[in-house]
Parts: structure tokens; sequence; C-alpha cells
């Protein structure tokens, strides 16, 4: 009974591991969704309503990043941090990081906003970009580097955190429970 009771527990493991990356793969598939058409309107099947499937750009980010905090906040539960390896959770942290990251940019014009998160230069867009991209491969880098390397870079588990403590509308919570 031993061995049942040691591979149900496996079998539970997998299972739990499949359905986090199935659902972090879903969510930038909704990321990847939004289409837009101009700087502030754009269109969403998953979100918009039909016909046309158009929505606003900034309603729409907005209510997807509460949504990958909320994704945040089922990564620090108690079945996540008993059933998953560590390394593994710290992985799917720092990409619903990433993808909150990205989402912090507020749309105001064609090539102008602001993020929370990434300063930008003269608000600019593809200053942004980069400085996105150099964020995010700093902290892929602290992610992934085994223990024993002294690797000078920031990873993104606090902002993980900071996401799963975030104040969330009602309709927001717990979406992502097993």
């Amino acid at each position: 009974t031993s061995e049942t009771a040691a591979s149900s527990s496996d079998a539970d493991a997998a299972l739990l591991s499949r359905r986090l990356w199935g659902d972090l793969i879903f969510l930038f598939l909704l990321w990847l969704d939004f289409n837009p058409h101009t700087p502030n309107w754009g269109s969403s099947h998953s979100y918009g309503l039909p016909p046309m499937h158009l929505c606003w750009h900034n309603r729409w980010r907005e209510d997807l990043r509460h949504v990958v905090s909320d994704f945040a906040r089922y990564l620090q539960s108690e079945a996540v941090e008993a059933g998953l390896p560590a390394k593994e959770k710290d992985m799917a942290e720092c990409l619903v990081a990433m993808l909150d990251h990205i989402l912090s940019w507020e749309v105001m014009t064609l090539d102008r906003g602001s993020s929370d998160l990434i300063k930008a230069s003269w608000w600019n867009y593809p200053s942004f970009c980069k400085n996105l991209q150099e964020r995010f491969a700093e902290a892929w880098a602290a992610t992934v580097a085994p223990p024993e390397a002294e690797v000078e870079c920031r990873s993104f588990q606090t902002h993980a955190e900071a996401m799963a403590e975030r104040e969330l509308p009602d309709e927001f919570h717990n979406l992502w429970c097993m």
C-alpha cells in the first residue's frame, strides 16, 4: 500500500504540474488573442463583445492583469507550494511576472504610454520594450541559474509575491482554484 500511496502522490504532482502549465499557457494565449486596431482599440474574441469583439485596450489590459495577479496568488497557495518542485514553481512565477510586466504598459498614443514597472525614456514604447527585454533576460537568468552560480541578477520572485498581494475586484478572486 505504500507503493500505491507513492504512485498516487506522484500522479497528483504530475496532474498539478500539467494543470499549472496549461493554465499559464492559457494566460499567454489570452494576451496573444488581443489584436490592436488603433492605439486604444482592438479586438479579442475571448474578451470583446460579438459580433466585432472590439474592446478598449487599457480596460482589457487591466482586466487581464487582474487575472494574472490571481494566478500569482494561486502560485503562492499551499497546494502549489506542497505539490510542485521549487525550481518549477520559480519558473512559473518568473513567467507570470513577465506577463504582468508586459501588461503594465498603459497606452496613450501609438508610440507613447507609461508603465508602473518599467521606465521608458519620454514615455516611448520602443524604449519600454528595450528595457523590458533587458529586465526579462536578467530575471530569467536569475531563475534558471544553478544555486552554486554566483550570478548578479534580480529575479521576479518578490514581484510575483507582490502580485499575489494586490487588491483585486471581487470578480477576479479564486479563478484558479482546484
